[in-house]
This record gives C-alpha cells, sequence and structure tokens, in this order.
C-alpha cells in the first residue's frame, strides 16, 4: 500500500524515485505538472489521494507533505466489509451500526463512552456481529495503535461527551467524522435539537463533517433540512436526525466505494454559534414568558422514557414546587403571571406573560404524577 512504506524511502534505494516524486509534489507542483508527477507514482505505489488530508501511519510516523498527507485510498470494492469504529454515548448507536450492516454490508466496531458497559446494548451489538470496545479505551493512549492494528478505515463520532486526541482523529486509514445533531456552522455545541425547538426553528438539521481537534469545527461533508413540527419534542427530532445521519453515513461510504473525492466545505466562522451545558434559565420556568415559549421549553426538555440532557423544567405555583412534563399553550387572555388561571379535571391553567400555559403532566418527588397530585 502506498504511504504505509514511506517510513521505510530513506532506507531504500529502489524507493529513491518515489520519493523524488513526493519531495517534487511538496514542493508545490501545480496543474499538469503535479498530474504527471502522481503518475509517476501510480505503477508502483498506487493512487494518492489529497482530499481526506489523513494518512493510515501508526504514529509517530505521519507523513505530512505540504499542508495535506498522504494516504492510501483504500477504495472498497463491493462484497467487502468495509471497518468503521463508531464512538458515541448513546444507545441509539446501535440504530446507526445495524443500518450500517444491513444497508452497506459493513462491519462495524462500537467504543461507546457511556453504553460500552451497558449489557443491554452489548447483546444487541452481539446480535449482528458487531465487537464492543470499552469505553476506558478513549483515554488509553494504546487506541491509535488498536485501531490501525485493526486496520479502521473510517471513524464516525455521534453524540460523544469527551474530545478525541488528534492521534485518534489521524488513525483511520480514510478520516475521522462527527454527525452532528444539528445545522452547522448555527448550532455547533450541545443538545442542538432541544436549543433549535426553544429557539421557536421551523427546520433543523444534521450535518456529517470531517474531525478536527477543535468542536464541530471540521470542514463539511453533507447534510441534511429536517421540519420541525409544533408538536415536536426532544426525543422526537433527536431520532429523526438519527435517521437522516444513518442516510448521510450511507452515502457517505458509498462515496468512498466509487473512489470519489470526499467533499471538503470549509464553514463560515461568523455564522457560528456555540451551545454548552447550559439549560434556559437554568431550568427554571419563568412565567413572565408568552405561552408558546414556556410550551417549546417543555417540548425542548421531553425525552421520557430516556434522561433528559435539560432535566425537566422546574415551575413554581402557589409556593408548591415541581416538574412539566407535558403541557400546551393556549392563546386568551391571562391574569397575574405565575397565578393559577382555572383548574381543570385533568389539568391546570397557569397564566404567563401572554396566553395560558395549559399543565397536563407533572413531576413531583422525581416521579410522574398527575395534577391533582399536587393539592393546589
Amino acid at each position: 500500500m502506498a504511504c504505509g512504506w514511506l517510513r521505510f524511502f530513506a532506507a531504500s534505494a529502489r524507493a529513491r524515485p518515489a520519493a523524488r516524486t513526493l519531495r517534487a509534489l511538496g514542493g508545490g507542483l501545480r496543474g499538469g505538472e503535479a498530474r504527471r508527477a502522481q503518475q509517476r507514482l501510480l505503477p508502483r505505489w498506487g493512487r494518492y489521494h489529497t482530499h481526506t488530508k489523513r494518512h493510515i501511519l501508526p504514529p509517530p510516523f505521519f507523513v505530512r507533505i505540504k499542508g495535506f498527507y498522504c494516504v492510501d485510498t483504500h477504495v472498497a470494492k463491493p462484497g467487502v466489509p468495509m471497518r468503521i469504529l463508531l464512538v458515541s454515548g448513546e444507545s441509539s448507536v446501535a440504530r446507526i451500526a445495524r443500518s450500517l450492516k444491513s444497508a452497506n454490508d459493513v462491519s462495524a466496531c462500537i467504543c461507546g463512552v457511556r453504553s460500552a458497559t451497558n449489557r443491554s446494548l452489548q447483546n444487541s451489538l452481539d446480535r449482528i456481529g458487531v465487537a464492543c470496545w470499552h469505553s476506558d479505551s478513549l483515554t488509553s493512549d494504546s487506541l491509535p495503535r488498536r485501531m490501525y492494528e485493526a486496520e479502521i478505515d473510517i471513524l464516525i463520532s455521534f453524540r460523544c461527551p469527551k474530545i478525541l486526541p488528534e492521534s485518534v482523529l489521524n488513525a483511520p486509514k480514510i478520516g475521522a467524522f462527527n454527525l452532528h445533531t444539528g445545522p452547522l456552522p448555527e448550532y455547533a455545541g450541545l443538545n442542538a435539537p432541544s436549543w433549535a425547538i426553544f429557539n421557536g426553528e421551523d427546520y433543523h438539521g444534521c450535518t456529517l463533517h470531517w474531525m478536527d481537534p477543535g468542536i464541530d469545527t471540521g470542514n463539511i461533508v453533507s447534510a441534511s433540512r429536517i421540519p420541525i413540527s409544533d408538536s415536536e419534542t426532544g426525543i422526537s427530532l433527536t431520532g429523526k436526525c438519527v435517521e437522516a445521519g444513518v442516510n448521510l453515513i450511507a452515502e457517505l461510504v458509498s462515496l468512498i466505494r466509487r473512489g470519489e473525492a470526499i467533499p471538503t466545505t470549509p464553514q463560515d466562522p461568523s455564522s457560528r454559534v456555540y451551545y454548552s451545558k447550559a439549560v434556559p434559565n437554568s431550568g427554571v420556568v419563568d412565567w413572565s414568558w408568552d405561552s408558546a415559549k414556556i410550551e417549546r421549553f417543555v417540548r425542548a426538555s421531553y425525552f421520557h422514557p430516556f434522561t433528559s440532557p435539560w432535566g425537566t423544567p422546574a415551575a413554581c405555583v402557589n409556593g408548591r414546587i415541581f416538574g412539566i412534563l407535558s403541557g400546551r399553550a393556549i392563546q386568551v387572555i391571562s391574569g397575574e403571571p405565575g397565578t393559577i388561571a382555572w383548574r381543570g379535571e385533568n389539568y391546570l391553567d397557569i397564566a404567563t406573560g401572554k396566553g395560558i400555559m395549559r399543565i397536563l403532566e407533572v413531576v413531583t418527588d422525581g416521579q410522574p404524577s398527575t395534577v391533582e397530585e399536587l393539592g393546589i
């Protein structure tokens, strides 16, 4: 393979013509000269990729040639599994693994951050023949070497709560990619689906991009556009992002199999907005908000039966503190924000800055309960 032996060029007299060709490429040849230099390299050393900007050499043997890395093309052949390492902290990564296995005949390795020790997840991966690497390997200095020995072609990160070191990003043969559940650069960072709902967006998106040392800053490979419904919740929009992301990954795999260049569209830094772990208003409902905003906050936080990254929005009425699990906004004339406008059989209407917030389900003492059990 082309680059796997580059570290031996200096000791190989037979390799000197190829080494001179590489130096010529690194010297800044352009146009026809560069193509002729590449052609001289092809017969003995394979194709020469510049679009991936990655290498396949095990650390610390990195060969960089004037701004880009020399890599083996590793164009997958039909029927030959591509080795993909999925890195994630979410159990939904099993859904991605199943789709890759069924849609593209892809062999995947999973490195779960929080979920690798989860028995049910590991069993589901075992059933589809996917190896489950322990989460401790993410912080191990031996991970790049292990990836090289496993001949990992591409790494795909999905909602990984850890920042992967550059040595890990450089280890795959073709490259490392992140599936971000939001449009970039407008929704970089954490919990993009929840923020999109809270901000009242009509559309959201999912982005597949190259990974670099920054957070969601790499060049974009592809993106999708997802409409947001009036009843959208955090978990439903995240699920739509996963479905769209599976298609983006499948398109990337197909692109690589065809031997085509992987897109590298730079992001516009002036449009970048980064969202941290912070929750709107520290997770507390502000009754001076209009009812539509409060409803969006409640829907954006809804991930039942899973744990919400935003928790359950906390509210206080008549000195009683509780969480709002579900509700809907009613655009009618209201009274003093935070006061009870009406008590129904299965609901409670609270006045807001504009309109009424009808509370349907609540959480007390960490457990779902009915509005009647609030006792207010």
